[in-house]
């Protein structure tokens, strides 16, 4: 059974439920849905779109699907330009779920990890590809 930190599970008991991700690539780079100072970092607003996280398992036949997320992002204020200069491939990332209550990370849901596999952008948008670590822990050899 998951296990819900206590203030999302409160919180989504209500009759009214603000739930919005919050996104941190590596160290340094922390994007909301809302321009927010949140847990001593600065989460920036960048039009965040997270796209459809999926995972499946067939008993039967022993296969799993991994789902691989991307990340679609506003490129103002030279976003594209910042992620440019760090090393960005392969930079670990975590994907959270906040609700209204939530003051900490650790109160969020972290719902996806996973690491960085593709990088791009235009003038308007930065794309971000990312691949779960699924597959490498289970590996088999044939």
């Amino acid at each position: 059974m998951l296990s819900l930190p206590a203030k999302f599970e409160n919180d989504i008991k209500q009759a009214n439920v603000t739930v919005y991700p919050l996104i941190q690539i590596g160290e340094e780079i922390f994007i909301s849905q809302v321009k927010e100072m949140f847990d001593g970092q600065m989460y920036e607003d960048h039009n965040l779109k997270v796209s459809n996280i999926k995972e499946s398992i067939d008993f039967e036949s022993r296969n799993f699907k991994i789902s691989n997320v991307s990340i679609t992002l506003s490129n103002y204020a030279d976003l594209a330009d910042k992620l440019s200069s760090i090393d960005l491939m392969n930079l670990p990332v975590h994907i959270y779920w906040k609700t209204q209550s939530c003051t900490t990370i650790s109160d969020c849901l972290k719902v996806y990890q996973a690491n960085v596999r593709r990088f791009d952008h235009d003038e308007k948008t930065v794309k971000i590809k990312l691949e779960d670590s699924t597959q490498e822990k289970f590996k088999k050899e044939v």
